[in-house]
């Protein structure tokens, strides 16, 4: 995903700082356990990685496909507005 550009490069940061506490983690890398602002903080970056993945686009396709059944003729899979 990082690769062919789906991802913001954001995104796919949010994405790294998620593997590497679930690897640390999983491998018993802490000395500490997970504090709950830490934990809280991981849970939140899901909630953000996941929320572009697989809801956003999600919720575009049902826009659409309410926007077409209406009988809009428009392209199906318009270009944005030049900046």
């Amino acid at each position: 995903m990082i690769s062919n550009s789906s991802l913001r490069p954001s995104t796919a940061e949010m994405a790294h700082e998620i593997r590497f506490w679930g690897n640390n983690v999983a491998h018993g890398d802490f000395a500490d356990p997970v504090s709950a602002e830490e934990a809280e903080g991981v849970l939140t970056l899901m909630d953000e990685v996941l929320q572009e993945v697989f809801q956003a686009p999600a919720r575009l396709a049902k826009v659409r496909a309410l926007r077409q059944q209406s009988g809009d003729s428009s392209s199906s899979a318009a270009s944005p507005p030049a900046p």
